[in-house]
């Protein structure tokens, strides 16, 4: 587990048949309103490659979930 407010690397898994390697990254929060609770975001990305380079697919990765993250923050919600 990692410090409130920042991004952090959960897991890395390279897939041989498709040469990508799958990043699993985290963020959590303090929830304010109700003491002794958190909010988590978890995203999972594949980035091209990386077989034994883990700290290359995490940073690949880390950028691709930036991006990502910033174009859900202004996303449409579609309901039920």
């Amino acid at each position: 587990m990692s410090d409130y407010g920042v991004l952090y690397l959960i897991d890395t898994t390279y897939n041989g048949e498709r040469d990508a390697t799958e990043a699993t990254l985290g963020y959590i929060e303090k929830e304010e309103k109700i003491k002794g609770r958190i909010r988590s975001i978890r995203v999972i990305v594949s980035v091209s490659g990386h077989k034994d380079d883990r700290r290359g697919a995490s940073k690949e990765a880390l950028s691709v979930v930036r991006d990502m993250l910033k174009r859900a923050s202004t996303a449409g919600y579609e309901e039920d």
